[in-house]
This record gives C-alpha cells, structure tokens and sequence, in this order.
C-alpha cells in the first residue's frame, strides 16, 4: 500500500521482480526504495533523475524528500542537498545546493533593525477583516511584523469546539 498523498510512482524492474521505486506527493519525493543487491550503482541516480522529470511535467521543479540522516550521501550524489537534520532520525533535503544559502543572503540584504519582531503564519483563503485586524494589531506591537502566507490548504487545526 502507498503512502497516502503519492500521486505518481517509478517503478524499476529485472525480470519481473521489483527492484527499485519513488513515488511522489505534490514536490515531495516519497517511498525510495532500492534492493540490497543494487545499491551502489547507478540506480539510484537514474530513479531519482525519472522522479525528478515527473515532478517537472507537473509542474514542479522545486523538490523535497525526508530521509534517514544516513542515506544524505546517496540523495548528495543525486543534486540533493540536506536543509536541516533531527539527528538519528530524519533529515529534510532540496534538489538544490544554492536556493537555500540564496535565499538567505536576501534575506540579510533586508534585514531592518528592531526590538521586537513579530510574524505571522497565515492561510487566508480568503482575506478576511480578522486576517487584517491581527495584521494590524501585530503591526501596533512590533518594530517589523514579517507575514509568510501559506499557499496550500493543509493546516491540521480543526475548531471543534467554540473558544
């Protein structure tokens, strides 16, 4: 059984017997998977490189996959490059070596001095007055209010009962 959210999956087969998979879920890679006996080769490179291209067609180019902090080297190899690791556990990797140390020197290049800092996490789908108003209230609060708006709706908050 697939891990729910797969959408696409590569399979890789010899003689019938599988011996090599990855699925997808939106922009993360999931379910890798390769036989014992085929690690170490090029195998590896050529499943992820098939993923890679599916994702593209769907229009995403932007990748991430979760991983045993063991396996970085093999992802490595494939143009991964880890963003944060539980060690022992689990590492999260990006199909990029640069976006992330980018990303961050622009956000140095705007940084504003301040004593008190605020952000906010919101999924306004759509805009509501209460969006604006804690927007606003923040705003009164803090030297800088940094917004981040999430794009997809999978919050698993659930109001089950009145406040």
């Amino acid at each position: 059984m697939l891990e729910a959210g797969v959408t696409q999956f590569a399979e890789v087969r010899q003689s019938g017997r599988l011996i090599a998979c990855a699925g997808l879920d939106g922009n993360i890679i999931k379910c890798v998977a390769i036989d014992r006996e085929h690690r170490g080769s090029s195998l590896m490179l050529r499943l992820i490189t098939e993923v890679t291209d599916m994702a593209y067609r769907n229009g995403f180019e932007r990748l991430f996959l979760y991983t045993k902090p063991c396996n970085i080297p093999m992802f490595t190899d494939c143009g991964f490059s880890a963003l944060a690791t539980v060690e022992g556990r689990v590492t999260l990797m990006e199909n990029s070596t640069t976006r992330l140390p980018h990303y961050c020197q622009t956000l140095a290049e705007q940084f504003r001095a301040g004593e008190k800092i605020g952000s906010i996490v919101i999924n306004a789908n759509p805009f509501t007055l209460g969006h604006r108003y804690l927007i606003e209230q923040a705003a009164l609060q803090c030297d800088w209010v940094h917004v981040f708006v999430v794009r997809e709706d999978a919050s698993r908050f659930c109001l089950s009962r009145p406040l």
